[in-house]
C-alpha cells in the first residue's frame, strides 16, 4: 500500500507535468505563465504564498528593477502586479486552464496549488460558503421556480464549457 508521502509525492509529479503543459500553450500570456512558474513552487496549503508582503506575490512578480515615477502616480514600464491583476490571473489559470489552485483564508493564507485532499478541502469551503450564500441572495429576489431553472441553466452552460465533466456526470447519474 502506497504511503501517504508516495502519494503526495506522485500527486506533485502530476502537477509539475500539468504546469509544464499549460506553459507550452500558446494561448497562455507571459505575465500568467510568470505567475504560473511562482505559484507551481508553492505546493500544499502549508506552502501558501500571500499575494501581498515582502516574499508575496506582487513583490516577487513586480522585482526591484521597476521604480516608482515620483509624483505621477505610476509605475515606469509594465504595469505592476497588483491584488486585482493576481487575482484575475489566478481565476484564468483555474477556469481556463483547469489548473488546481487554492486559495487559503486561515494561516498561512495565500494560494497554493492543491497537494491532499485536505487542501482541497480547505480550497473548496469558501467556495461553497460563497456559493451557498449567493444563493440566499438570488433566492431573496426569485421564486424557488426561477433559481432551479437558472440552476439547471447553469448546469448545461458548464457541461458544454467542459465536456469531459458532462460525461463523468451522466455516468455517474446513471
Amino acid at each position: 500500500m502506497a504511503t501517504q508521502f508516495q502519494l503526495a509525492l506522485d500527486r506533485a509529479e502530476e502537477l509539475d507535468a500539468q504546469v509544464t503543459r499549460v506553459l507550452g500553450r500558446a494561448d497562455l500570456d507571459e505575465s500568467t505563465a510568470e505567475l504560473l512558474r511562482l505559484l507551481a513552487g508553492h505546493k500544499g496549503a502549508a506552502n501558501a504564498i500571500r499575494i501581498g508582503g515582502p516574499d508575496g506575490i506582487m513583490q516577487t512578480l513586480n522585482g526591484a528593477g521597476r521604480q516608482w515615477r515620483v509624483g505621477s502616480g505610476e509605475w515606469r514600464g509594465e504595469q505592476p502586479w497588483n491584488e486585482r491583476t493576481v487575482k484575475a490571473a489566478v481565476k484564468d489559470l483555474v477556469e481556463r486552464f483547469g489548473m488546481q489552485i487554492g486559495a487559503s483564508r486561515k494561516p498561512p493564507y495565500g494560494y497554493f496549488f492543491i497537494l491532499t485532499a485536505e487542501d482541497r478541502e480547505e480550497a473548496r469551503r469558501p467556495l461553497r460558503n460563497e456559493l451557498k450564500s449567493l444563493a440566499r441572495r438570488l433566492r431573496a429576489l426569485s421564486s424557488k421556480l426561477e433559481i432551479a431553472r437558472e440552476w439547471g441553466q447553469i448546469q448545461v452552460e458548464l457541461d458544454r464549457e467542459d465536456p469531459q465533466i458532462s460525461q463523468i456526470s451522466q455516468r455517474g447519474a446513471a
